[in-house]
């Protein structure tokens, strides 16, 4: 089995090889991994043992030649690559749309003119269901309301058209925990970097505004799980807990006593979403952050 993961040589792609590899090593004969390292993720060169075949090339998704060449001889398609959110958006809606969008199109596109790819794993965000008080399912109405939440949306769209092959989308809550392709802007592991260096957090908003949240390893193992689901397309939600950031915060402080805490703007309205969480699957958030401490260097 040849498997082709875009985006992948970052945060999630780390994890992802590892679960690969744990569940189907022996049965992976190569891996084929296309990013354009825009996070300069070098530490994923040098931290992975693998039982298979890795090749890597720099490359855009956006490159709709070297995409048919990648793409030749392969069984299975990661689609990770995409323009994340950041607390710059305004300044980021072409970049998403370019990415996001285009760029899901090009490998669509890329896609179907190939003989051999029998599934297509495409990792989304539950931020195309907009805001929401209620709990929600994948059968929930999406209504984005941020430039990178209707890329994302538009990129489900374009994974839609594949014709020749069977597709996952697979929809992530934030996800949070040490690999070492960390990455530090999403909530939680800000949380736990201002706190072990500054300690300090700073809050947006009230805090009592509800995001869904996954843990790094477990997004790699439900992205594995739809690896050989090959009967039916699905899209799938991934949240194991739903937090305010205020319970955040309140984890947090148990694991640094001293640790100060500030809300910033709290009297500007915050988007809350809360999402069913997925079946199979648990995280021990207080657990996972007490050894995400461990992993600091000082």
């Amino acid at each position: 089995m040849t498997i082709l993961i875009t985006g992948g040589a970052g945060y999630v792609g780390f994890s992802l090889l590892k679960s690969l590899n744990k569940k189907h090593g022996k049965s992976i004969s190569k891996v084929i991994i296309i990013d354009i390292l825009s996070k300069n993720t070098n530490l994923f060169f040098t931290r992975l043992n693998l039982d298979f075949e890795v090749t890597f090339a720099k490359a855009n998704i956006l490159d709709n030649y070297n995409l048919d060449l990648f793409l030749d001889g392969v069984d299975i398609v990661y689609h990770l690559a995409a323009r994340v959110n950041n607390s710059s958006e305004l300044i980021e809606v072409n970049s998403f749309e370019n990415t996001n969008n285009w760029g899901t199109s090009t490998l669509v596109n890329s896609i179907e003119k190939t003989s051999t790819v029998i599934k297509v794993i495409y990792l989304s965000t539950i931020s195309v269901y907009g805001n929401s008080e209620e709990l929600l399912d994948e059968t929930s109405p999406t209504i984005p309301n941020s430039a990178y939440a209707i890329s994302k949306l538009k990129g489900e769209s374009q994974i839609r058209r594949i014709k020749k092959s069977s597709f996952s989308i697979i929809r992530s809550g934030n996800i949070y925990g040490h690999n070492p392709c960390l990455r530090i802007n999403s909530v939680v592991n800000k949380f736990m970097f201002e706190a072990q260096y500054y300690n300090r957090i700073n809050i947006e908003g009230s805090g009592n505004q509800y995001r869904g949240f996954i843990n790094i390893n477990t997004i790699g193992d439900v992205l594995v799980n739809h690896l050989l689901n090959l009967e039916e397309n699905k899209i799938e939600n991934a949240v194991t807990d739903n937090y305010s950031l205020n319970n955040i915060a309140e984890i947090v402080k148990e694991i640094y006593p001293s640790l100060e805490t500030y809300h910033i703007n709290n009297h500007l309205p915050r988007r809350s979403l809360k999402v069913n969480p997925i079946s199979g699957y648990s995280d021990n958030l207080k657990l996972e952050l007490e050894n995400f401490k461990k992993q600091f260097t000082f």
